[in-house]
């Protein structure tokens, strides 16, 4: 996605300077303990898939694949989503997110830069059912939270 698509998303509604996250559910389920997950090198049926409304710690190492950029650095993981619909894909450090199925990259819907502390970042997307690829990229090291929820119909 470009800078100026997302630049031209609307957001989620949520200021910076708000006393209280207007996602109470989203801040509900990441304050669960973090599990560990995997990070994979590319997309097969047969990799390790986290739960949605689980928040995960993922470690970004040095990109060495075609799927990220050349001195960045990069994770990416497996998610089973259980029902078509829209989500929500929360971090907690300002990077990059792209959301694959097997096939094709999704376009992000909605972008949120400011979120709920300590969620610095969310993007919407519309999913169908079935194993998604989460991939996130900045250009520093270090280890991101990371959590995927399902938006309320």
């Amino acid at each position: 996605m470009s800078t100026a698509a997302v630049a031209q998303m609307p957001t989620l509604g949520i200021s910076a300077n708000a006393p209280i996250c207007q996602l109470p559910d989203l801040m509900l389920a990441w304050r669960k303990p973090p599990a560990s997950l995997g990070t994979v090198r590319e997309r097969t049926a047969s990799d390790l898939a986290g739960r949605i409304e689980q928040p995960y710690r993922i470690q970004l190492q040095p990109c060495s694949t075609d799927w990220c950029k050349v001195g960045s650095y990069a994770a990416m993981v497996k998610m089973d989503l259980p029902q078509a619909g829209r989500y929500r894909v929360a971090v907690d450090r300002m990077l990059w997110i792209d959301l694959y199925t097997s096939a094709v990259k999704l376009e992000g819907l909605l972008c949120e830069h400011a979120g709920c502390a300590p969620i610095r970042k969310i993007v919407q997307f519309d999913v169908s059912v079935g194993p998604h690829w989460v991939v996130l990229e900045r250009r520093d090291a270090g280890e991101v939270g990371l959590m995927v929820t399902r938006v309320a119909p």
